[in-house]
């Protein structure tokens, strides 16, 4: 009749809990009503909170998992605690199944996981450098294509017929399509001239090269798209 005050009476579903009108099964746990048998925050006692991702089932945190600095989490795939708290994988490696280990498509090479189809330092095999004036591609190395990145573009100073292609070119930019490679070309000329943009059509496909004129590097424009090889531009002076 009188809960936590004279009058207050509490309604037939409620009890008086420690001055405080509460319903059944509840505590009083400060100003608030709370189930300790499953709330996170006063988990079997007032003011006992469960782990971050854990859960308060009768009365008791229960996390699916490790609790690792207050975070509920697994440790078979968590790459900052990987098979215990705080074991941490590095150099590119990635937790699996509690073991720190290099991604799949990729290949351990003394401390660190390499793509052998790209990578310069270990190309095709661990180790395997690619020279100056080299690159990794498809597991070998070549040189480097003309044209292929925007500061190495090739350059036009006058008409003729400037080769180009998109062997080993890497996706720069993406004036045909995202991911797809591009052979860039600039230019200064000293009188108008007429463009041609050839592109070596080979079967059908999804992807999209392009021969590429650049105004300013970083703003390429696209002479030619098409499923195939750049194979050169022409120029001829008007």
């Amino acid at each position: 009749m009188n809960c936590g005050g004279c009058g207050n009476v509490c309604i037939f579903t409620h009890s008086c809990v420690d001055g405080l009108c509460c319903a059944a099964g509840r505590s009083r746990c400060g100003a608030y009503c709370v189930d300790l048998d499953g709330d996170e925050a006063n988990c079997g006692t007032c003011g006992n909170v469960c782990a971050t991702g854990a859960y308060c089932y009768g009365g008791t945190c229960s996390c699916y998992g490790t609790v690792c600095d207050g975070r509920c989490i697994s440790t078979s795939y968590d790459d900052a605690n990987c098979g215990g708290c705080a074991i941490v994988c590095t150099n590119g490696t990635r937790c699996s199944s509690g073991t720190c280990g290099c991604p799949y498509g990729t290949t351990s090479c003394g401390t660190s996981c390499a793509m052998l189809s790209t990578d310069e330092s270990n190309c095709g095999t661990c180790g395997n450098t690619c020279g100056p004036g080299m690159l990794c591609y498809l597991s070998s190395c070549i040189a480097v294509p003309a044209g292929d990145t925007c500061a190495a573009a090739v350059a036009i100073a006058g008409s003729g017929t400037y080769p180009g292609s998109l062997a080993g070119a890497a996706d720069d930019s993406a004036v045909c399509g995202a991911f797809d490679p591009e052979v860039f070309y600039t230019f200064t000329l000293s009188a108008p001239a007429q463009l041609n943009a050839s592109v070596s059509r080979v079967g059908s496909g999804y992807s999209a090269p392009s021969i590429g004129l650049l105004a300013a590097c970083g703003s390429p424009t696209a002479l030619a798209c098409g499923s195939g090889t750049p194979s050169s531009l022409a120029v001829r002076s008007l």
